[in-house]
């Protein structure tokens, strides 16, 4: 229960009478009035508990690139489970599910259900529709004890979801300074045979934190709670939540409140670093007063108020744009480090008399050509810590998530090393995967001394990818052999 339970500050607990335990929590911060406060029952069940079945569709295609594949890539581990499926008919599909049951020893049956006929008793299964409309389809747990679960999936025949794409001759991963991102909207449809160009809807912003793969895109504006963000993690892991929410006052301004109050004044980075690290009081008031925190290391708290400050940014409201045309990017210049442009284009098609009209979208993130160490999605072996990676033995690596090699022929490394001579492998999609560059780096004579090599990209493809770099030194001492600050697409 500790570790498994999801528990809101627990600050009292009794047995009734009937043996139930009863739990009351506070709810996540102190002084509010909180909306996950509550008293939670817990029974102890001695009987049999009902298995879980987890149901989706397959994607044939990626099932076919990832077999031809002899390596567990990044795309295995992020196999996409969609619940619904949109095609014109006939469409094949195929589906797969999963029975998982809390009592061990239960053996499971399967079915899968269409209108209430059974169309298969294994996990998975693939069938046809032939027919237009929208579809339920059961996957059906059974344990021994005849204890069952349902999940469902969605299938809606009769119009084809529009593919919308966002093409450019420009790399879609990255840019550059004074270089515009040219691009076209092409939407195809397979009932729409003329595209009604006034319903492709474009748009485009600006978010001053580095970039996120989980960040959530809106039609509006990109939510203000990014996963990903060194800063938002760093305030997940502190006792800011105690005093602050993101949009709501409890004991302290909300942290919405305080981007509104700062964002664009000179000196706020400073200035609200200062107060953290030495607490305060008076500007929300004199009933409460922020606690110092010595503990913290500036860096860590320079990232946390970057994060606080972005969340109020006038440059993430998305502006329209035509489907086509040259844009300009000017909004990072004086961002530092640089944030990231997203696009959004959507295309909304005409019904049919058999399925409702479907939307298609497509979106493309813009990073900075240079990148931060500690921005990698992955960094196994080097460890974050006082606002920087520290360095890393043999086999450690960064990480970065869906990367186009569309017009890169050179990746750099900023990188220190005390003593140690080394190379940094550049693999696609994998630890293990091919390896697409290879350069010798030499120690630099101290942790703190900096210096940029670069690597010649052989045998890439023009595509996104996962990519790795892994710092490795065959023979020892090969422990802490090197530190990375950046890493730069050229």
């Amino acid at each position: 229960m500790p570790t498994n339970g999801d528990f809101r500050r627990p600050i009292d607990l009794t047995f009734g009478k009937d043996g139930v335990m009863y739990v009351l929590e506070y709810g996540s911060v102190y002084g509010a009035d909180n909306v996950d406060a509550r008293l939670v029952k817990i029974e102890y069940n001695s009987e049999n508990r009902s298995p879980k079945g987890d149901a989706y569709f397959v994607d044939s295609k990626l099932v076919e690139k990832l077999n031809a594949q002899s390596f567990i890539t990044s795309e295995t581990r992020n196999f996409p489970k969609p619940k619904e499926i949109v095609g014109k008919s006939p469409l094949t599909v195929k589906v797969s599910g999963r029975g998982t049951d809390p009592d061990f020893d239960d053996k499971l049956t399967y079915q899968w259900l269409l209108n209430g006929k059974e169309i298969s008793n294994k996990p998975s299964a693939d069938y046809t529709f032939t027919k237009s409309g929208k579809f339920k389809l059961l996957f059906k747990v059974t344990d021994q004890k005849g204890s069952t679960n349902i999940d469902t999936l969605t299938a809606i025949i009769g119009n084809e979801k529009p593919i919308v794409t966002i093409k450019s001759s420009k790399n879609r991963s990255f840019y550059w300074d004074n270089q515009p991102f040219d691009y076209q909207i092409d939407v195809n449809d397979f009932e729409d045979k003329i595209i009604n160009t006034k319903k492709i809807k474009t748009v485009y912003n600006y978010n001053p934190q580095p970039f996120s793969p989980d960040a959530d895109v809106t039609t509006k504006a990109i939510s203000t709670v990014e996963s990903g963000s060194i800063g938002k993690t760093l305030i997940e892991g502190s006792d800011c939540k105690a005093c602050h929410t993101i949009d709501k006052k409890a004991v302290g301004p909300s942290f919405t409140e305080i981007s509104k109050k700062y964002s664009g004044r000179e000196g706020s980075l400073q200035l609200l670093t200062k107060k953290v690290i030495e607490g305060g009081g008076g500007t929300w008031g004199t009933v409460h007063v922020m606690a110092a925190h010595p503990q913290l290391a500036k860096q860590d708290v320079n990232e946390m108020i970057k994060y606080i400050l972005s969340l109020s940014d006038p440059k993430k409201e998305f502006k329209s744009i035509p489907p086509h045309g040259s844009l300009v990017l000017e909004a990072h210049k004086t961002d530092t480090p640089k944030g990231f442009y997203t696009l959004k284009s959507q295309y909304l098609d005409n019904k049919t008399s058999e399925a409702s009209a479907q939307t298609g979208t497509d979106i493309v993130r813009l990073k900075y050509h240079i990148l931060r160490a500690m921005d990698a999605d992955l960094h196994p072996g080097f460890n974050f810590e006082w606002g920087q990676l520290r360095q890393g033995s043999s086999k450690s690596y960064l990480m970065y998530k869906k990367i186009d090699l569309t017009g890169i022929k050179n990746i750099s490394f900023e990188y220190a090393s005390l003593d140690k001579n080394g190379e940094i492998e550049i693999r696609r999609n994998s630890v293990a995967g091919p390896i697409i560059g290879k350069v010798k780096f030499e120690a630099t004579g101290n942790w703190d001394t900096m210096k940029w090599i670069e690597c010649k990209l052989e045998n890439s493809e023009n595509y996104f990818q996962d990519l790795y770099f892994v710092a490795v030194k065959k023979d020892k001492p090969n422990d802490n052999i090197i530190k990375f600050k950046s890493v730069k697409f050229d």
